[in-house]
């Protein structure tokens, strides 16, 4: 899961737009009400990619950063959710705001763990690593001995 830094920006960058886009001018995204349920699942793929992006660029921070940014996630689609209802086009739906959460805490935790499962050291088998160890051991018992 190498990722480079500007491919995850761009993503995270095109995501957000998205998102914004689709509160500004929802006509454009008319299409998802013809597949059923298709608002929630546009709900739950959309913040939930901007959530793994926002894991895949800082994990490597620390956890402390992938706990701020999701959490700024969750604070941006509950606060997107929310202004929804100064928009006469738009409506408040607390079905839309699970769907967000629900994306968010999911795609960040197989984000997660595809970063931690990239990241471990691979583990020697034992037999490699006793025979380097008797080999190691080895040219140095007979130095001595000459």
């Amino acid at each position: 899961m190498m990722m480079s830094k500007y491919l995850r920006l761009t993503g995270f960058t095109v995501v957000f737009s998205i998102s914004l886009i689709a509160t500004e001018k929802p006509e454009l995204f008319r299409f998802i009400t013809l597949i059923p349920y298709g608002d929630k699942i546009a709900h739950f793929v959309l913040f939930g990619m901007l959530a793994a992006l926002g894991v895949l660029q800082t994990w490597r921070f620390g956890k402390a950063y992938v706990w701020t940014s999701v959490l700024l996630t969750l604070v941006y689609a509950t606060a997107d959710e929310f202004l929804q209802l100064l928009f006469a086009s738009r409506s408040f739906s607390l079905l839309d705001l699970g769907a967000d959460i629900a994306g968010i805490l999911i795609f960040s935790a197989i984000a997660g763990y595809c970063v931690n499962v990239g990241s471990r050291p691979k583990p020697q088998s034992s037999a490699v690593t006793t025979s380097m160890a008797t080999s190691a051991i080895r040219p140095k018992a007979i130095i001595e001995l000459e």
